[in-house]
């Protein structure tokens, strides 16, 4: 049987492969950080900054650089709870705290916590596409709305 199953585009997965880069980069860097402490090796500190490096050129180049911070942050989360459990221990508590509290103010901060960033999974769209489809679905709900220089609408000034 042949399932007619949509094929994921390309945008798809260059953010799970920025997301994984990005992840594996903050994970590496943060383990020789931590041997960096202990043991003041050299070598420890450049891969440190390697790793520092490699995650602010993906944050820089990638245009789509706040879907990657945000599943890194994420997958940071995850499997320091996941690593928290296994090892019975609550010590990297502090970092997956931090980093759920950054992902969770971030998302906060784009708009209603989860619900986008579910559609726009969902339905495999950036933000972008996300804000021009709740443009056009408005429509005469909107009609009280002026259209804002950055393309979000603002209320009308009272007279």
């Amino acid at each position: 049987m042949i399932q007619n199953k949509p094929m994921r585009d390309l945008c798809y997965w260059l953010d799970v492969m920025f997301g994984s880069v990005a992840f594996v980069l903050i994970a590496v860097g943060i383990g020789h950080f931590l041997d960096w402490l202990k043991l003041r090796k050299a070598i420890d500190g450049e891969i440190t900054l390697a790793c520092l490096s490699g995650y602010g050129l993906i944050l820089l180049f990638y245009p789509r650089r706040f879907t990657v911070l945000i599943v890194s942050l994420l997958a940071i989360v995850a499997v320091g709870a996941v690593n928290a459990l296994i090892m019975q221990t609550l010590a990297g508590l502090p970092l997956i705290l931090a980093c759920a509290l950054f992902a969770y103010l971030l998302l906060r901060w784009k708009g209603k916590l989860g619900i986008r960033l579910w559609i726009m999974l969902r339905d495999q769209i950036d933000y972008e596409e996300f804000c021009r489809r709740g443009q056009q679905q408005c429509g005469a709900a909107c009609a009280g709305m002026l259209e804002v220089g950055n393309g979000t609408n603002g209320h009308r000034p009272v007279d």
